[in-house]
């Protein structure tokens, strides 16, 4: 055989071997598919808990949203598994009734489940990781029974940090979590 024969074999061999491994660029590795849409931010989980401002006028009638920082990262989407950090407090007392800074216990849930208030799955699902939001939420997208410190009817008010996102293995795309509360844990 040939010099060149040799060569052009050996140069084959080593093209189909890097292409059976993948390529080391995320962005063309079929492999990593997956992978791409992990993504996570740990220094937001280290950010201060904010300041919440209560709005001076009447609660709103539909969801607002205001972004305090931007993101850099993915986009949520329904169906994937989002860890926030999240400060609640009542908008007409401006009282504080729930946080996971001072607990240092983020949460963690799939957008789009049913898990967490309508509001919240509204408001969250388009925030890119690493984004700050504010959520003036109506009545009508919050609990359906007021917790402790929130009267019954009362707007609230939500800043969240996305500290992560990722698509997650078999996930509903249009779960709505409608009957869950009918059933146990597990079910």
């Amino acid at each position: 055989m040939s010099r060149s024969a040799l060569l052009l074999m050996g140069a084959l061999c080593i093209a189909l071997g890097a292409a059976a491994c993948g390529s080391d660029d995320p962005a063309t590795d079929s492999s990593t598919q997956v992978s791409q849409k992990v993504t996570s931010d740990p220094t937001v989980a280290k950010r201060p808990k904010p300041k919440v401002e209560t709005p001076s006028n009447p609660p709103p009638t539909q969801l607002e949203e205001r972004v305090l920082i931007e993101g850099t990262g993915v986009e949520a989407e329904e169906g994937d598994m989002v860890e926030i950090n999240f400060i609640g407090v009542a908008a007409e007392t401006g009282r504080e009734f729930e946080n996971s800074w001072d607990l240092d216990d983020p949460l963690f849930f799939r957008l789009g489940s049913g898990e967490v208030i309508e509001g919240w799955e509204q408001g969250i699902e388009g925030m890119k990781v690493g984004e700050r939001r504010e959520l003036v939420i109506p009545a009508e997208l919050g609990f359906p029974s007021s917790p402790d410190g929130v009267a019954e009817n009362e707007a609230l008010v939500y800043v969240i940090d996305l500290i992560g996102a990722r698509e997650a293995p078999n996930a509903p795309r249009s779960f709505t979590g409608k009957g869950a509360e009918e059933k146990g844990p597990g079910q």
